[in-house]
């Protein structure tokens, strides 16, 4: 049954018309020609697999704070409201549709489930509970689903902008946002959207090395369950902390939700999401002007270095420190000073995990390091806030294409890049039009990284591009004799 919260979800269907589409590839194998061509015995097709976006849902508060100090009040945490898209994708035969769309809580209480169709666009549903959204793949069309969650006040003691690309189950992940210095309040969401419990391990990277927990690092999560674990309890007085999550019997999600204050002054909310994997360059990209500084996470055995460069729209940009050195299974961050929106980049001597931290307006942004773009991949932008869009350097160029409200979609549109600068993107001034999402297509042998960051009035926040559809279902596969 359909909850009336989001009954406003289902009047937004609309045809979706994307010239030159390309098969959303997620590398593996090449596909066979599809359509008319006769397979062999040898030739099989197996079906898409759906794709999974967990949203953590409502903010998270210190209740149990209140009345335990006479200065200590909280306003009403601001609501949590989840978006959604799904956007046309093409089989191998030439077909195309959107998938269905599926929003449930994490413990299975549906909202509501849309067919596949030719694209759809839900409204910002208020959740009260973790929310899955799944992507519901048709044969061989993958789901190409985005979904964000944004919780923002104007003012009080949550004031700031706080915006999050719904994140994809995995059984590791590493964040660079974490801290637990006088003022800040960190809280890991990690959910289990398995089907079985599973055990997530907790392990923490502080300044000099690894941080021994000082309660519970090993979590075990039912089926459906969200738990939130305070870092401020695990590792207390940690200006900066790196933390690698490991899930066993399942997948997970995890995000970082962080609260900074001055005394009584707010400064900010935002989450924090995983890194890319480990290696021995990063980049990072920042949508937004602002005072940036990086942090690099040392998973290995052995003390590492890195440089660190800024690329800016106009080319080099003169940082504050260009090189850090990182102790083994140790976090170091590093302040660059006021920069342009553009990118960081990190070049190690051993695999590095990396992300910054902007500030501006009275609020700040974590960006974690991305990986390169793919074909296919769809990013949805919170409605209200004004979006930007920064890409790395690269040879060659991207393929935007906007998603508006009602689910149709512009004219795509290639955007040159340069190996020697980043380029940025105003989507409203690229299409002239507001859009409410954005399907990235970059062409083979072009790697890129791109985010996006979310600027209104009551703060920033950066904004990941989610990846694309995983697995191999959609390829056609030549069997071997």
């Amino acid at each position: 049954m359909i909850s009336e919260r989001n009954l406003r979800s289902l009047v937004t269907f609309a045809g979706i018309a994307v010239p030159g589409v390309l098969i959303a590839a997620t590398g593996f194998l090449t596909p066979l020609a599809g359509g008319s061509v006769q397979r062999g015995p040898e030739q099989i097709r197996l079906p898409a697999s759906d794709t999974v976006s967990v949203c953590p849902g409502p903010w998270q508060t210190a209740e149990e704070a209140a009345g335990t100090d006479a200065e200590f009040s909280t306003d009403p945490a601001p609501p949590a409201t989840v978006q959604s898209a799904t956007v046309l994708t093409s089989a191998p035969d030439g077909t195309a549709q959107a998938a269905g769309l599926r929003s449930e809580s994490l413990d299975g209480a549906e909202n509501f489930t849309v067919g596949a169709s030719r694209g759809f666009v839900t409204g910002d549903d208020l959740v009260d509970a973790p929310t899955r959204i799944t992507g519901l793949a048709a044969e061989e069309h993958p789901a190409l689903v985005s979904a964000a969650q944004t919780v923002a006040a104007d003012s009080g003691d949550f004031a700031g902008l706080a915006a999050l690309s719904c994140t994809r189950p995995a059984t590791r992940a590493v964040l660079t946002a974490g801290g637990t210095a006088a003022g800040a309040d960190s809280r890991l969401l990690i959910g289990n959207p398995s089907a079985s419990p599973i055990t997530v391990d907790i392990a923490l990277r502080g300044a000099h090395g690894r941080v021994a927990a000082a309660g519970e690092d090993a979590l075990s999560l039912a089926a459906g369950e969200q738990r939130a674990v305070q870092l401020g309890a695990l590792a207390p007085d940690e200006e900066v902390l790196g933390i690698e999550l490991r899930a066993a019997g399942g997948l997970m999600t995890a995000a970082l939700q962080q609260i900074e204050r001055d005394g009584l002054t707010a400064l900010g909310i935002e989450y924090g999401v995983p890194t890319a994997p480990a290696g021995t360059t990063a980049e990072v990209p920042l949508a937004a002007a602002g005072s940036a500084a990086v942090r690099i996470v040392n998973p290995g055995d052995t003390a590492a270095s890195a440089r660190i460069e800024y690329l800016g729209a106009d080319g080099p940009v003169e940082i504050e420190a260009g090189s850090a050195a990182i102790p083994a299974h140790g976090t170091v961050e590093v302040a660059l000073g006021e920069v342009p929106a553009g990118v960081v980049r990190i070049s190690a001597d051993a695999p590095v995990h990396a992300g910054a931290r902007l500030t501006a307006g009275g609020d700040f942004a974590e960006v974690p390091a991305t990986a390169p773009l793919r074909a296919g991949q769809l990013l949805l932008l919170p409605r209200g806030p004004a979006a930007e869009v920064v890409l790395g350097s690269a040879d060659g160029e991207v393929v935007l294409t906007g998603v508006r409200e009602d689910g149709t979609s512009t004219e795509p549109h290639a955007v040159d890049l340069s190996p020697d600068r980043a380029s940025t993107v105003t989507p409203s001034a690229l299409f002239g039009e507001a859009v409410t999402g954005l399907r990235f297509d970059t062409p083979d042998g072009v790697r890129v990284h791109a985010a996006a960051m979310a600027v209104s009035e009551a703060g920033i926040s950066g904004l990941v591009v989610p990846a694309p559809p995983t697995g191999i279902g959609y390829r056609d596969i030549r069997l071997g004799h």
